[in-house]
């Protein structure tokens, strides 16, 4: 079951804190801001000129092709070393280099076939429904490396003492990585989409392959359509776990697209477990959310709340049952 007490109400105090102090800091006088400089230096961070899409439509999987422009946000780059991995009918392949970069602004272009030739595969092995993932680091004129895979975290060193903390991982915060306006090229990925939807197919019985919130033993669900045109409801999607039936979830289904939303709906009551949150709700996040009606999948990016903030947020998929 999933940590609900990842976070300490005094740390995150400390941290914002510690964040408006910054923020004062920047708000001095220019000789202030210069004696700022002796401690404070510029991060790396590649940016894209336009985010590439989320999702590639096509009628045949031959036909992808992915592009996209690296910028130099900082004007300090001294190299872009970019890597790839897929998840290619529910199984990862292994992560390959792709390409080191050492100007900016640069254009990179990709087909099906060029994908397929890094990964060692062939194009007869990518489907409709694969997801492509990139992940990429950074090295600065100064020799400082930035990775988007090691997020800027931090570490307890006593819960009594919200000064007694220690930062760990990298130097990108969530923030600059989850914002869409930042534009971010650390880390990104796209799916192929099917090339139509025809949502009488998603119904029926559906295993839930993985769940980012409990990540424990999988269950299954029925999925009925309606209650409206263009929606399908899951229903009592924890139930079989949590014992507490009767919160179905409505998802609504972009027909061209397959692309799916949820608006916030409960899901359990936390009461029952003793956490003493009330109700734990969900809504779709910034990650992959689409039905794919040719190979039977939902793929959910959910986010888990209750009334004080966030669980945080990770996929939700289903497979339909054979």
């Amino acid at each position: 079951m999933k940590n609900i007490f990842k976070y300490n109400v005094n740390k995150l105090m400390a941290l914002c804190l510690t964040a408006f102090t910054l923020l004062l800091s920047f708000s001095c006088s220019d000789d202030d801001k210069d004696n700022l400089n002796d401690f404070l230096e510029t991060g790396g961070f590649p940016r894209f000129e336009v985010t590439p899409p989320a999702a590639v439509g096509v009628n045949q999987v031959s036909d992808v092709n992915y592009s996209f422009t690296i910028l130099d946000a900082n004007k300090n780059l001294a190299s872009y070393d970019l890597k790839l991995y897929a998840d290619l009918a529910g199984s990862r392949t292994d992560t390959v280099d792709v390409v080191v970069l050492n100007s900016f602004p640069s254009s990179l272009n990709y087909t099906a076939s060029d994908l397929a030739t890094l990964l060692g595969i062939t194009v007869d092995d990518i489907g409709f429904g694969d997801t492509f993932y990139f992940t990429a680091s950074v090295v600065t004129v100064d020799g400082v490396e930035y990775n988007g895979a090691e997020r800027l975290d931090y570490d307890d060193n006593d819960t009594e003492d919200p000064s007694d903390f220690t930062f760990t991982g990298g130097g990108v915060t969530n923030d600059l990585l989850d914002e869409a306006g930042y534009r971010q090229a650390f880390e990104f990925d796209f799916v192929i989409l099917c090339p139509s939807v025809d949502l009488s197919t998603l119904t029926g019985t559906f295993d839930v392959t993985y769940d980012w919130f409990f990540e424990d033993d999988p269950w299954q669900v029925e999925v009925v359509a309606g209650p409206g045109a263009n929606q399908l409801t899951i229903k009592d999607m924890y139930g079989p776990y949590t014992g507490q039936m009767g919160y179905d979830v409505i998802i609504d289904v972009n027909p061209t697209t397959g692309a799916i939303s949820t608006d916030k709906q409960g899901v359990f009551d936390t009461n029952a477990f003793g956490w003493g949150y009330g109700e734990c709700r969900v809504e779709t996040g910034a990650g992959t959310n689409y039905v794919f009606s040719c190979t039977g999948n939902i793929a959910l990016f959910l986010q888990w709340t209750v009334d004080l903030g966030s669980f945080g947020s990770g996929p939700f998929l289903l497979k339909k049952a054979d």
